[in-house]
């Protein structure tokens, strides 16, 4: 895992922390597995590991839930930001739902 730290002139948006932080990450050609900011900073972990795996994690793929031991089906056409981590919507016999994809590395 890599810690990329940037530090702007103003105060951003929520929207536009999100915005920076996926350019950032898709500039690096890397996979974001967490961001925080306060003020002006923004602290991005990235990991090409995760990366690879976040590949398998698009609309049609399937993925399993460690407790349950049930295979869901992906519905989001790639892994969205949520709080700072990204995430997928997942169809789990009926239950849909966001799930972080932490949670399925």
């Amino acid at each position: 895992m890599k810690l990329q730290q940037l530090v702007t002139e103003y105060v951003f948006s929520r929207a536009k922390v999100e915005e920076t932080v996926l350019k950032l990450v898709k500039g690096l050609d890397t996979g974001l597995v967490y961001y925080e900011y306060d003020a002006k900073t923004i602290k991005v972990f990235t990991s090409d590991t995760f990366k690879c795996r976040l590949e398998g994690m698009k609309k049609g793929d399937t993925v399993l839930h460690k407790h349950r031991e049930i295979v869901g089906t992906v519905l989001s056409e790639e892994p969205f930001p949520m709080c700072g981590s990204l995430c997928i919507r997942v169809d789990f016999d009926g239950s849909i739902d966001a799930y972080n994809c932490e949670f399925f590395m």
